[in-house]
């Protein structure tokens, strides 16, 4: 029960080394995998918000790369770029970076041996979402796609929660502090230059957005600007009355996980 206990529910730690350094991850392999095996699994990769780390808000990236795997589909949780282990500068975290960590991620994934790469899907939280729908639409090997409360105008996201006047002192101060974290002018520059639905508008694969009705962080509408966005796909909302955003309780939690999972085994 321990090797299966530490394959499945908790992951196993994984190193990614790519062009840009190292990412810090966890697989999550399916109670049958043995390695070396002939079998190839679905696979998804989860994607944490900004400021987050791959076990996520109460571990909510752990249940879910957890009950991907009982479900037979294997899952990577990797910290990207100045987050959790991977750790780094946050001034020179970027939309930009955040997406090239994604792809060399899914890339890492895609060429384990025991994976199907013809199943491979995204799924991000928050920033994570943002991140991940870009990334899904700039390459052909995404055959699903899952957002969580992923905010479509981020600029717009961050002023709500921190106010205009405060985003200028960027200029003026050379960063911004959020939290924890120091934002450069490029941080907003790129994002002030990403056109989101251009971009998005080219993924053709089906997507699944689920979204806290109460949710102050990313507005429920939201939901319904990311369906008018992908105009190439079918794109179903999954609305949880009454949860906030990063569904903190527990019933909330474990209705996106559960409503994710089911449908990704759907599609992969």
């Amino acid at each position: 029960m321990t090797g299966v206990a530490n394959q499945t529910f908790w992951g196993t730690p994984v190193t990614i080394e790519h062009m840009h350094g190292t990412l810090k991850g966890n697989i999550h392999h399916p109670p049958d995998f043995k390695a070396g095996g002939s079998e190839k699994y679905p696979a998804v990769l989860l994607l944490h918000g900004l400021g987050g780390n791959r076990d996520e808000h109460n571990g909510l990236f752990i249940r879910a790369a957890a009950t991907l795997a009982l479900a037979g589909i294997v899952a990577l949780r990797v910290d990207l770029r100045g987050a959790g282990e991977t750790g780094g500068d946050t001034l020179k975290m970027t939309i930009e970076t955040q997406i090239e960590d994604a792809s060399d991620s899914l890339s890492h994934l895609r060429e384990l041996a025991y994976v199907d790469s013809e199943r491979l899907a995204i799924l991000g939280l928050s920033f994570g979402g943002l991140a991940g729908a870009c990334l899904a639409a700039r390459r052909e090997d995404v055959k699903a796609l899952v957002l969580w409360e992923a905010p479509h105008d981020m600029i717009a996201t961050m002023k709500k929660l921190y106010g205009t006047t405060a985003l200028k002192s960027v200029r003026t101060r050379g960063y911004f502090q959020a939290g924890m974290m120091q934002l450069s002018q490029p941080f907003f520059e790129t994002l002030e230059a990403l056109n989101v639905e251009g971009t998005v508008c080219k993924y053709l694969q089906p997507v699944l957005i689920v979204q806290g009705v109460e949710d102050t962080v990313v507005p429920v509408d939201t939901a319904y600007h990311w369906r008018r966005s992908f105009t190439g796909t079918k794109t179903d909302i999954h609305l949880i009355q009454h949860a906030d955003h990063a569904f903190t309780h527990e019933d909330w939690a474990w209705d996106a996980v559960n409503h994710s999972v089911n449908w990704l085994k759907e599609r992969l």
